[in-house]
């Protein structure tokens, strides 16, 4: 049987119609971004116009979790805290550069990278099969780009979201951590330097 609710917040209006198992997920989803603090609002109605939802306690929770920090949320910039702490300055770690007779700087030569994708996925593929460090954080990747002498984006996490979302080349392992994936190494096996007879 399908279900309906309607949530009224005061910054936005909340509508979730469908079977009634993807509703209730849909409404746990939105419990759980409520209680990081990640929506700061105020209920001010709720409907439900069709459907039997059976567990009404979550949406019964919602309500009260809102109810019950909405001064608390109001006055704090969640989003805005979390995003100075994914932000923070990277800092130089100890690499060996040398890559135990495979050099970083020789790896770059043959290679080519250009685009700041080409280089963290180069970055990832030299870490990985000189150093056999899998797990890979900013703090890699700024140290190599230093190692380089190339310049540091604003974002240093930026390369890696670029990268898996336009080549799939990195996963997340960990927050602030990404892995190389199979297709990461394939571009740069057979796909650098740009250009390159396949």
């Amino acid at each position: 049987m399908d279900a309906k609710v309607h949530l009224d917040f005061t910054s936005g209006v909340f509508d979730f119609e469908g079977d009634t198992d993807f509703v209730k997920e849909e409404l746990r989803q939105l419990r759980k971004i409520i209680k990081a603090g990640l929506i700061p609002v105020t209920t001010t109605s709720v409907e439900k116009t069709s459907g039997q939802m059976g567990d009404s306690s979550i949406t019964s929770s919602i309500v009260s979790e809102q109810e019950s920090n909405s001064t608390y949320l109001n006055n704090l910039p969640k989003v805005r805290k979390i995003k100075q702490r994914m932000s923070r300055i990277p800092k130089l770690i100890d690499i060996d550069i040398t890559g135990k007779g495979h050099p970083l700087e020789s790896f770059v030569q043959i290679k080519q990278p250009k685009s700041d994708i080409d280089k963290y996925e180069v970055i990832g593929y030299w870490l990985k099969h000189s150093l056999n460090i899998i797990d890979i954080s900013n703090d890699h990747i700024f140290t190599c780009l230093k190692a380089m002498r190339w310049r540091i984006p604003k974002d240093i996490g930026s390369g890696f979201r670029n990268a898996k979302m336009h080549h799939g080349s990195f996963e997340v392992s960990q927050p602030g951590v990404y892995q190389l994936t199979h297709l990461g190494e394939n571009r740069v096996e057979f796909d650098l330097p740009v250009g390159k007879k396949k």
